[in-house]
């Protein structure tokens, strides 16, 4: 052994040279030594990319898992049915882990008509939220303790996929899970073939512009869960007051519309814009006004006449902590700032950062349009096909059919494989959002398909009240 290791170091040590010169002995070491340190840093770079792309592909095909599974589940299993299961009261499922018991009873900082929660009632509330989302109670099928319906059989199905990985109670990882119901609306003037003229209603959109653009267009009209769809929470840096929207408050504290609200109906009265009935509640013996999307027109077998009925919800006039159905709550969105007579407030929320208005410019993206290809293909076939009465094309996104989306989101903070000097000090510099792989994967789910039916008086739509 001792023999070979002398004879490597003697064909390392050895350099060629000129003919008649001295050998020079020690340089491939020196160059050996130069280059061995790149060369490691190089394969232990390569070894980490893998890793993070190893991690960044598993996560992806967890988020497709679990919105196929969101996809195919119907009947008492759909999004519709998760608000009846008994949870949904004020903060059972919607405000995230103990965000509620932060904001709604701080000192000074209560809500007028939000009730805060005695200790005993944050504990149980606490329990409720914790067990509905253990997959371990929820395959049990104790209903009383953790009762399966659409949100945590979606999460239960991506916790198990994803395996070796894990979500960590590190401040950062967390799974969310949305549905989307859309509606493609003709965005024009009636007297031009439109549906309904949203830009130029009495009550104008909350974001101006989203509407601008006529023709078929893609609009949001529902997200589910209901109780946590939308952030209008915000929070003063300078002084830790909280503010929240409340219907007829202070507008400027509107961020983002309520997706059943989609051009921002009367709250309540005569004339209810577009996408609320009057429903009555025999139980409670009083009269609510709800989306239409989550209503629904039955035969009453007695009277012989047709009725709204609900199918699943609450009251949705309240503040929003959140954005979606949340594993752990650990995702706070990127603060939004703005300027308002309150002072500068910054946007306080948890969850998904793929808002109402994320999703309909997704929808109003290229990748739905027929390429001129399929538009002459089908030509060739039906010679009207897309062509309107002048002549001109037609707007293709009549084809697209009202939908409805279940989209999984995953935030996993990646970390580093091997953990050598060179790499750590430059990775610990980085933030979290920086350090944070986002996925997300979108299925078409059919049980919160839009139906939705236009009434017109005096030139403005309205929902008829029965």
């Amino acid at each position: 052994m001792r023999k070979l290791i002398k004879r490597t170091l003697r064909v390392l040590d050895g350099t060629p040279q000129g003919y008649g010169e001295e050998p020079r002995k020690g340089q491939s070491l020196v160059e050996m030594a130069l280059v061995t340190p790149i060369l490691l840093i190089m394969l232990f770079g390569l070894v980490e990319i893998g890793y993070f792309a190893r991690n960044y592909l598993t996560l992806l095909e967890v988020t497709r898992a679990g919105a196929r599974r969101g996809a195919t589940l119907q009947e008492e299993f759909s999004p519709l049915q998760w608000e009846r299961n008994q949870l949904t009261r004020q903060g059972s499922l919607a405000p995230v882990m103990d965000v509620d018991a932060r904001f709604l009873c701080a000192e000074g900082n209560q809500v007028a008509g939000l009730d805060c929660y005695t200790a005993e009632q944050r504990t149980a509330l606490m329990n409720t939220r914790n067990n509905i989302r253990n997959c371990g109670e929820v395959a049990r099928g104790n209903a009383d303790v953790a009762p399966a319906g659409f949100f945590n059989l979606v999460l239960c199905q991506m916790l198990d996929s994803m395996r070796p990985l894990e979500i960590r109670r590190n401040g950062v990882d967390d799974i969310v899970i949305s549905v989307f119901s859309v509606l493609m609306i003709n965005n024009r003037p009636r007297d031009d073939g439109g549906d309904i003229d949203l830009q130029n209603q009495d009550s104008p959109p909350i974001r101006p512009g989203e509407f601008s653009q006529q023709g078929y267009i893609p609009v949001v009209v529902g997200r589910w869960p209901t109780d946590a769809n939308r952030c209008n929470v915000w929070q003063n840096p300078a002084n830790g007051n909280v503010h929240m929207y409340t219907p007829g408050g202070n507008t400027e504290l509107i961020y983002e519309r309520d997706p059943f609200d989609y051009f921002n109906q009367m709250e309540a009265g005569n004339g209810n814009f577009v996408s609320t009935v009057e429903l009555f509640d025999p139980q409670t013996n009083t009269t609510e006004i709800y989306p239409i999307e989550l209503a629904e027109e039955r035969l009453n077998p007695d009277t012989g006449e047709r009725e709204w009925h609900s199918v699943g919800f609450t009251q949705y006039h309240h503040p929003s902590l959140q954005r979606g159905f949340v594993y752990l709550a650990q995702r706070e969105i990127s603060p939004v700032e703005r300027d308002t007579s309150l002072g500068t407030l910054e946007l306080r929320c948890w969850g998904s950062d793929r808002d109402v208005y994320w999703v309909q410019n997704q929808l109003l993206g290229g990748n739905f349009i027929l390429s001129p290809a399929e538009i002459a293909e089908m030509q060739a076939q039906f010679s009207d096909f897309c062509v309107e009465p002048d002549g001109n094309p037609c707007d293709q996104r009549q084809f697209v059919p009202n939908t409805g989306i279940v989209l999984a989101e995953i935030f996993w903070q990646h970390e580093l494989l091997l953990n050598i000097p060179v790499f750590s000090p430059v990775y610990n510099w980085l933030d979290d959002n920086q350090t944070t792989i986002h996925v997300w994967s979108a299925f078409s789910t059919p049980t919160v398909v839009p139906q939705v039916q236009y009434r017109f008086q005096d030139g403005q739509v309205i929902q008829g009240v029965n």
